[in-house]
């Protein structure tokens, strides 16, 4: 009897220990695809290097929510600036170059080519009014 208890006991007690490990064991988190949005750009890589402004949407012919980022953008008409369009198509260098990985990313680069704002994602209109304003101060 004393033998068939403590069978019992020692049988509880490895059953409490792997029911403690197996709620120890959290699954491993989901992974965060990492973004790189440039810092700084070489105005001689885009159009009209010579404007005070360059606004650069990188896009992908297969991204769903760009044409969405191209919409937001197409209104934008001033003299200082130059908008133009990086599709991973037809400007696969720049994404390489500029480690453009996500898309769309929206970059707005000074004279320098010093990224002062940027989106991932499409921007909405608060989020341009508020970059454009910025540059008007």
């Amino acid at each position: 009897m004393a033998l068939t208890l403590a069978i019992v006991v020692a049988a509880v007690v490895i059953a409490a220990a792997a029911a403690a490990l197996v709620r120890r064991r959290r699954p491993d988190p989901p992974t965060v695809p990492a973004v790189s949005v440039p810092a700084q750009l070489d105005r001689h890589d885009f159009e009209l290097p010579e404007r005070e402004w360059l606004l650069v949407l990188f896009t992908s012919a297969t991204c769903l929510s760009c044409a969405e980022a191209r919409a937001a953008l197409a209104p934008i008409d001033r003299p200082d600036l130059v908008v133009q369009e990086a599709a991973l198509e037809t400007h696969r260098p720049l994404h390489e170059r500029y480690s453009v990985d996500w898309v769309p990313v929206v970059v707005l680069a000074d004279r320098e080519g010093v990224v002062r704002w940027s989106r991932v994602g499409p921007p909405t209109p608060n989020d341009l009014n508020r970059a454009l304003a910025e540059i008007d101060s």
